[in-house]
């Protein structure tokens, strides 16, 4: 009886172990060509802190102090780094699934957003979504890696957004065209960065930094995000003039050949030194 006893405490000191556990299975091909199946045990919480006055305790100094807060994509981070870092976005949320799909895509990139992060001028917070217990997004099965994490980004938006209710507006910033539609199928705020930049006061002088949008799919003709969001496979720029014709021009003084410098805070100033 006393064993039996003893076995039905051990149980159930194990089951409020496991409570709040999720497994987190990863399937790995080694040098060898064989595959390994590897479970991490990852511990939901529903302390963590958001970042934000209206959500966190008092004694929590928060980052983001206006009543806006732009939640970025890592496409925006990947090609808009220079815009960012420009200031010119206050109170950003970088989510965990964020931060890590940038250091995985691009390790120097990733050392300029933890910068920003660390500078309290910026504003920028780290939400830990992926250890949340109720921004926790397990992967559906047959779901790519990219089609996940935006999943996980739109449920920590949508979140932060039935938190928050009336206190503050929560504005999701992707230049993905099926992200944005999928975005605004689920009632969530969101646009893309070369839109919301023209919402700002100093727009004309922050165009020259924003990058064209890398997207993973087009928008469709005639929508309000055709604009915005670029086709990968559209021609931006008549072509070159060919070799032949290059010749020809230098020989006859009718064209010259420099190397261009250009400005480093305008992608539309420079100049070519003949």
């Amino acid at each position: 009886d006393f064993d039996a006893t003893a076995t039905r405490r051990d149980e159930a000191r194990e089951q409020r172990l496991m409570l709040g556990a999720v497994n987190k299975v990863y399937v790995k091909r080694t040098r060898r060509g064989s595959v390994k199946t590897h479970v991490r045990q990852v511990y939901l919480r529903d302390d963590l802190p958001t970042g934000s006055p209206y959500l966190d305790p008092p004694h929590l100094e928060p980052k983001l102090t206006g009543t806006r807060y732009l939640i970025i994509d890592t496409n925006v981070v990947l090609h808009q780094i220079d815009l960012l870092e420009r200031g010119a976005l206050k109170d950003v949320i970088v989510l965990q699934t964020v931060l890590d799909e940038v250091q995985h895509n691009k390790i120097s990139v990733h050392k300029r957003l933890r910068v920003l992060i660390d500078d309290e001028a910026f504003r920028f917070h780290v939400f830990c979504n992926e250890f949340h217990r109720e921004t926790y997004t397990p992967r559906s099965l047959g779901e790519t890696p990219n089609d996940h994490n935006d999943r996980a980004i739109r449920a920590s938006a949508g979140w932060y957004q039935a938190q928050l209710g009336e206190s503050a507006q929560v504005l999701l910033l992707t230049n993905d065209a099926e992200n944005l539609r999928r975005a605004h199928d689920d009632g969530l705020a969101a646009q893309s960065l070369a839109s919301f930049v023209q919402t700002l006061p100093n727009a004309r002088e922050l165009q020259d930094l924003v990058a064209p949008a890398h997207v993973d799919g087009a928008a469709a003709p005639g929508s309000a995000h055709a604009t915005d969001l670029v086709d990968k496979n559209s021609r931006q720029y008549d072509a070159h003039l060919p070799m032949s014709e290059l010749t020809a021009g230098l020989q006859a003084g009718e064209l010259h050949q420099g190397k261009i410098r250009v400005s480093r805070h305008s992608a539309s100033r420079g100049f070519v030194g003949v």
